[in-house]
């Protein structure tokens, strides 16, 4: 097996999805914090209000570097044991399919016991230097919430949502067919029917 640093790329630049929407200068902390050989392996917050990208974000930059991808959320495992084994087993860089990146979405959504689990086994893995471990993400509405103190000590990237204009723009060149803005939201009428798009 090669290493996993002879099987992710680092790219020097954003994918032009994540450049066009905004967060540039956040997205590029992201990617650099997943380029780091000394800080891939320790686990990374991005929080922002809800519709600012973070799934879609993380999840571009996953493609871009040749990680795969496992998405979990707190509705995933039958219980807090099943959950942390996925992670563990995950992050392993030995996986025969190549390196993969874990991405724990909406970690609110967690149960109180997941989350401490979670974070206690976090802990202890960012504090040493196994750079064979794939890389993990966290994402989060607000990580000032006291039920994610215990992901405070990590580091973090804030997003902010993107102006409705700059919206507007990327929904435009992506052939994506928006209303008028009513109340500063963007309606959308219609959107390409190809995967991973959806009229919200």
């Amino acid at each position: 097996l090669l290493p996993m640093e002879a099987t992710v790329l680092c790219p020097s630049r954003l994918p032009a999805a994540l450049q066009r929407l905004g967060n540039s200068k956040a997205w590029q902390q992201v990617m650099a914090h997943l380029n780091g050989v000394d800080t891939r392996q320790r686990p990374l917050v991005v929080w922002g209000p809800t519709g600012c990208g973070k799934t879609c974000g993380v999840k571009d930059l996953a493609a871009s570097m040749r990680y795969r991808l496992m998405e979990l959320d707190g509705s995933d495992g039958d219980d807090t044991d099943q959950l942390l084994t996925w992670i563990k087993r995950a992050r392993d860089g030995k996986a025969l399919r190549g390196p993969t990146a874990v991405l724990l979405d909406d970690y609110e959504s967690f149960t109180d016991d997941a989350r401490k689990r979670i974070a206690t086994m976090l802990a202890g893995t960012a504090a040493t230097h196994r750079t064979r471990l794939g890389p993990i993400v966290i994402t989060c509405t607000q990580l000032r919430d006291p039920q994610m103190k215990d992901m405070q000590a990590f580091a973090h990237v804030r997003l902010f949502a993107p102006h409705p204009q700059v919206c507007r723009e990327w929904f435009d060149r992506n052939g994506i067919l928006v209303e008028k803005v009513r109340d500063g939201q963007l309606i959308v009428l219609r959107s390409p029917a190809g995967p991973g798009w959806s009229a919200r």
